[in-house]
């Protein structure tokens, strides 16, 4: 498998992007396909921090405005607090990994903003 971390993904500079023009949120579900189709590694869960900030804010683990290594400081806890609430066997029939953590943040970060959600 090609190791996913080549690639831009939004973060770090000097990174090549795998498709020259796409956007970074194209990038990165194609690259989310990739992985789920077994052609690249997985990320690691600071690689795709970027995408759920809106959740992580929601949801407590950092604030608005906060620095890049900050957020990726929060997702990191927000992914290690899940897995350490589920079962290997939820972890597993979730397919949990970074990938489905942002993913989770980003809906229910849409949940929220649809009143599918109150705090």
């Amino acid at each position: 498998m090609r190791n996913i971390h080549q690639y831009k993904l939004g973060l770090g500079e000097g990174k090549k992007h795998l498709l020259e023009g796409a956007g970074d949120l194209s990038e990165y579900m194609l690259l989310a396909n990739m992985h789920a189709a077994g052609v690249v590694d997985s990320p690691t869960p600071d690689v795709v921090a970027k995408g759920g900030v809106a959740g992580l804010i929601l949801l407590g683990y950092t604030a608005k405005g906060a620095g890049r290594f900050a957020v990726q400081s929060a997702f990191v806890k927000f992914y290690e607090d899940m897995r350490s609430q589920l079962s290997e066997d939820q972890l597993q029939r979730m397919q949990w990994n970074p990938i489905t953590a942002e993913h989770t943040l980003c809906k229910f970060s849409r949940m929220s903003k649809k009143r599918c959600y109150t705090s």
